[in-house]
């Protein structure tokens, strides 16, 4: 009796479940309008990763000619001990963002 009194209120109410033939067809259309173009566009991105792979400077090269990128990933506790070797004061209260453009100021004002 329940089933009838649902199924009377779901038509009242323009519901009907899907039939699986349409939930079959709705899943197609998720591989090919989804699926399909994200790996398409996945391969593309990776072809042109590997011939654009020269792109940048070896890492010795640029590390020995710009001291920011070595100062950009020093940890702080390898950031106070360079400031201590280049003997600037209040290092040890110092933020990291604080202490690295200090260090590059007296690395500027040294040259």
């Amino acid at each position: 009796m329940n089933k009838q009194v649902e199924a009377k209120k779901n038509n009242e109410n323009g519901l009907n479940p899907p039939s699986k033939t349409l939930i079959k067809i709705y899943g197609i259309l998720a591989i090919l309008l989804v699926i399909i173009p994200e790996w398409l566009a996945e391969v593309t991105l990776g072809i042109e990763n590997i011939s654009h792979n020269s792109g940048l400077p070896k890492k010795d090269i640029v590390w020995k000619t710009n001291p920011e990128l070595r100062i950009s990933v020093m940890s702080i506790k390898e950031l106070r001990e360079f400031a201590m070797q280049l003997k600037i004061r209040g290092y040890a209260r110092e933020s990291k963002d604080l202490l690295k453009i200090r260090i590059l100021k007296k690395m500027k004002k040294n040259k």
